[in-house]
């Protein structure tokens, strides 16, 4: 073991919270000069160990044994820990300086490195971190399997005062149905010099109840001078009560178990997923509603691929919201089929532990009647109700950034009394395409009845200009000659606009745009 110089040591522990600890964690009083150097930690190892995330306490708790293990290494573990706000993340140094006057124990400096987005309410953390109360202690047992030492809560945590263990055999209190596991890691161990093993087990107290504990075993065997292996040093083993959390994680199977019932009882597809969007259940039913749902591994991988981005996009925009519940519909991978996913969440919004239930259904067949419902039957725009719909829905949400266009034919009576109404409906099928085309995919383009059609424009742009540019281009796309049965119309329009004024209605401002529509005739026909 080699112990660092005065300036060795600043070099760690500058803009580092310092922490001393002997060889069962428990904290040494710090040296005048460590005291006068650096920023001491004041937290014991149990508080330390029960605030950090509970995926990282074991490579924490490996850090410590390792620097055990091997004095003369640096060994530095990230991992994350609680704080005000959430989840934070630290860098641990751990230097064993036992010979060391001016700290005489196992160093550990840390320092921050950063923080994670995830949020994490109260009541998550204190579930989650429980095992602040939970007993704890470190064993030392020989070659022989014979405990040389025993420290920490051994009371608390096996009934028994640690003089009483010492010198006797600690997989005597193991559980007789837990027995041959360990044994067979121990085994595994021996065979592993410097290295780890992980078991979670019960073991039996002096007064026969049965705890659940996690054991950490480090062999620290070596061999001795006469070549031996495995015959000095010894297995270092940290035993932490875990019932409480066994217990939690049993509730929540049982939970799981219960839901997972009822899923599959219910007449509809059910699905859970985690924050990232992760499919973590699914029932027989959504296998069977969802096209490629057996290969699916994340909801995002149900969506038709030529519009997957901007669903994505939509899917983001609805969890945005603060609400706690949500749908959304979305055409599937075949391209074909529509379905409407209803879900709810629980945990905090960007929380690493939020999760969402969901149903699905198939609403193809709905949405055909609606757009049936909302469509005119010869042209395929939206009809007279839908785009005075849209007219509405514009005041509500944009009533300064709408514009709405009224086009009227002119001269289309013509065609129907030279032609007939056959080829009348040929020239307004025509009609309508060339306006959808002259606008952006976003407006709305209805045909309110005969030869009269509408646009609802929101944020049209150029600002200023925008009326002008768009009359302009639905002008140019009917200005070629309309060719059908060998016959031919040469098409014009008036065009009127209107933008909301404060307090309008719909039916009024679609009433200003006609009227404007109409000054657009007269001036027209004066002009000829």
């Amino acid at each position: 073991m080699t112990a660092l110089t005065r300036d060795e040591l600043r070099t760690v522990l500058t803009d580092r919270t310092v922490y001393v600890r002997s060889l069962d964690a428990s904290g040494i009083a710090p040296s005048a000069w460590l005291r006068s150097v650096t920023t001491l930690g004041i937290d014991d190892y149990p508080d330390r160990v029960a605030a950090i995330h509970p995926d990282d306490q074991r490579a924490y708790f490996d850090g410590f044994l390792r620097a055990l293990h091997d004095p003369g290494a640096t060994i530095e573990v990230p991992y994350r820990i609680t704080a005000a706000s959430g989840w934070t993340t630290e860098r641990a140094t751990f230097l064993v300086q036992f010979d060391n006057p001016d700290v005489r124990g196992v160093l550990i400096a840390v320092e921050p490195v950063g923080s994670e987005p995830a949020v994490v309410r109260p009541r998550e953390l204190t579930t989650r971190t429980a095992r602040a109360d939970a007993p704890w202690a470190i064993f030392s047992i020989d070659a022989t399997t014979a405990t040389v030492s025993a420290q920490g809560d051994v009371v608390a945590l096996l009934g028994r005062p640690a003089d009483e263990l010492v010198g006797g055999y600690l997989i005597d209190h193991v559980h007789p149905d837990d027995y041959e596991d360990l044994v067979a890691l121990r085994l595994s161990l021996l065979r592993d010099p410097g290295g780890t093993r992980h078991i979670r087990a019960r073991m039996v107290r002096a007064d026969q109840r049965e705890v659940w504990v996690e054991i950490s075993l480090m062999n620290r065997l070596h061999g001795g001078g006469d070549g031996s292996i495995g015959s000095c040093g010894d297995v270092l083993i940290f035993v932490v009560d875990v019932s409480a959390r066994k217990a939690r994680e049993d509730a929540l199977e049982v939970s799981n178990r219960q839901f997972r019932a009822l899923a599959e009882s219910v007449g509809v597809a059910v699905f859970r997923a985690d924050a990232r969007g992760r499919i973590t259940f699914r029932n027989r039913r959504f296998d069977a509603l969802v096209a490629g749902a057996a290969h699916a591994e994340q909801v995002q991988d149900l969506f038709w691929p030529d519009g997957r981005d901007a669903t994505i996009r939509d899917l983001e925009a609805v969890m945005e919201d603060p609400s706690d519940e949500w749908e959304l519909d979305f055409l599937t991978v075949d391209g074909q089929t529509t379905l409407r996913a209803t879900w709810s969440a629980s945990g905090e919004p960007r929380s690493a532990f939020r999760s969402y239930v969901g149903t699905i259904q198939d609403v193809t067949a709905t949405l055909q009647l609606r757009v049936r419902a909302e469509t005119d039957a010869l042209t395929g725009l939206l009809n007279r109700e839908a785009i005075e719909e849209h007219v509405r829905d514009a005041l509500v949400d944009d009533p300064t950034g709408t514009l709405v266009l009224f086009v009227d034919l002119d001269g289309f009576k013509i065609v129907n009394d030279t032609y007939g109404h056959a080829s009348g409906d040929i020239v307004l099928r025509e009609v309508a395409d060339r306006i959808r085309a002259a606008v952006r995919p976003t407006d709305a383009v209805g045909r309110i009845g005969g030869d009269e059609f509408v646009i609802v424009c929101r944020r049209p742009t150029p600002r200023g200009t925008a009326e002008a540019s768009i009359v302009a281009r639905i002008s140019a796309a009917l200005t070629a000659t309309i060719r059908w049965d060998h016959t031919s119309w040469q098409p014009a329009a008036s065009i009127g606009s209107a933008r909301p004024l404060p307090g309008e209605s719909a039916e009024q401002v679609l009433a200003r745009a006609d009227t404007a529509m109409f000054s657009s005739k007269r001036t027209r026909a004066g002009s000829r």
